[in-house]
This record gives structure tokens, sequence and C-alpha cells, in this order.
């Protein structure tokens, strides 16, 4: 959200998002309600950046959620390994293309810092597959060395602004469950 710098302004757009990723809402309803909000600090419209905010933020969510499904004892016994997935076409970027099929075991550390999404507007996947399914596909001798572009690829790392220099009562709209 670069661009904006009232602390206010960036805690609606968080619990916008929140609010998006509770109730399962669209693109258009959190363009609704912060689209006009961000464009007034950013000094007018910029074509596709509410989408990128939405769709990375989403993205990262949900793959925060299937990384912790897919290393869950239950789900591990019957689906032990995972399987990187690029939707192939022209928007592929080179880096996902590199990763596509890659098949390790769901707890090897290459998924710790390869998940989707890897970079902004990325349509990859990773998904949980049986052991026959992985033999069928070929389990990767070693993870292939690309990296995410910086500040992706890693579900476990929570950012969190540092508010330190900010009056109270706005450190408390950010922080109001700090044990969360």
């Amino acid at each position: 959200m670069s661009g904006v710098a009232d602390l206010d302004i960036m805690a609606d757009v968080w619990n916008a998002l929140d609010s998006a990723l509770a109730n399962g809402e669209a693109l258009g309803d959190f363009k609704t309600r912060v689209g006009q909000l961000l464009e007034s600090q950013w000094g007018g419209e910029i074509p596709n950046r509410l989408d990128t905010i939405f769709r990375t933020n989403v993205q990262s969510a949900y793959s925060a959620g299937r990384y912790a499904f897919n290393n869950r004892p239950d789900v591990k016994s019957t689906h032990p390994y995972s399987r990187f997935v690029a939707n192939l076409d022209e928007r592929t970027t080179t880096l996902c293309r590199h990763l596509h099929g890659t098949v390790l075991p769901s707890d090897h550390p290459f998924w710790a810092s390869h998940q989707p999404p890897l970079h902004f507007q990325c349509r990859s996947d990773v998904v949980a597959i049986s052991e026959e399914d992985a033999q069928g596909f070929g389990i990767s001798e070693k993870p292939p060395e690309a990296e995410p572009d910086e500040g992706f690829g890693n579900p476990t790392i929570e950012w969190l602004p540092d508010v330190s220099t900010r009056p109270p009562e706005l450190q408390s709209i950010y922080f109001q469950n700090p044990s969360e």
C-alpha cells in the first residue's frame, strides 16, 4: 500500500481485507469499501492497483491456510507430498514456469519459503498429493534454485508495521488484540 502514510487509512484497508477474507467477499466489495479512500491518498486512480492489493493479500492468506493444512498430521498421512502448480499460459512468469511440477515432501524446508504468491499477480498454487501421485509426477531430487520476489513466498512471516512513533490512540487501532 505504498503511498499511504496515514495509519488510520492503513487500518481501514486491513479491516476491509479481513472482512473480505472472513466473508468470502469479491474484489468489487473491497473496491467499494476502500477504493475512493485509497485513490484520494494516491492523488487519483492508479489502474489495477486495488486489484493487486486485494489479490495479493487474499492469495497470501489462503496460501498460509493451505500450507498449515498440508502439514497437518491427518493430511500428511494420506497426502505426504506437495506439488507446485503454475497456470501455464502467456502470463506465466519465468519463476513460476521454472517451479511448475516441483514435487517434494510437504514438510520439506523448500515449501516454507516458496508458497504462492511468489510475486505480484502470481496465480500459482501448491497442492497436497498422495505418495502414488507423487511417484507418478516424479519426486524432485532437490528443490529448484529459484527465489520468490522480496517479501513473497513465506506464509509464516507476519508483517507488522512499526507504530511506535504513532500516537497511542492510532497504535490501538492496529493492535486491537495483540495476543491473537
